[in-house]
């Protein structure tokens, strides 16, 4: 990641993504939610949505949090794949969410305010929305204070 943000060295992302994957193949869930975010965005690599689920699959399936919400954003958009899945994804958001993730949080505000893959519910909007507030997350801040002025 030094090489990749110029941290301490000369930014080089294509030295940072070739060590990422060395360290992905030995098993560092890190560089494989990391490769998924460059995959995801096009960063350092060619833009590759399919390799971008892929390697969050593998970081979620290693109990990385952050690759769950990435998945789960994933499967509710059908990112990577031939249709969404949004059971799924709520499944996802739940689980990170559960571990402290306040963007999973923020994930399950928007989804039950819009019924995206659940009923709507707006109580259970705010719920969300203040425990990702309780975090620090600043679009979550936003929505609890729109939603009960």
């Amino acid at each position: 990641m030094c090489y990749f943000n110029g941290e301490g060295v000369h930014q080089d992302k294509k030295k940072a993504i070739e060590y990422l994957q060395q360290a992905a193949e030995l098993g560092i869930v890190d560089a494989k939610y990391q490769l998924g975010v460059c995959y995801f965005n096009g960063d350092g690599v060619e833009q590759n949505k399919k390799e971008a689920k892929k390697m969050f699959q593998l970081a979620a399936d290693q109990g990385s949090v952050d690759a769950m919400n990435d998945l789960g954003v994933c499967f509710l958009n059908g990112v990577g794949m031939w249709t969404r899945d949004k059971q799924r994804a709520i499944g996802l958001f739940i689980q990170a969410a559960e571990k402290g993730n306040a963007d999973a949080m923020y994930n399950l505000g928007d989804c039950y305010l819009n019924g995206n893959g659940v009923e709507k519910n707006r109580e259970e909007a705010i719920r969300w929305y203040r425990r990702a507030a309780e975090k620090g997350h600043a679009e979550a801040m936003k929505m609890v204070s729109s939603l009960t002025e």
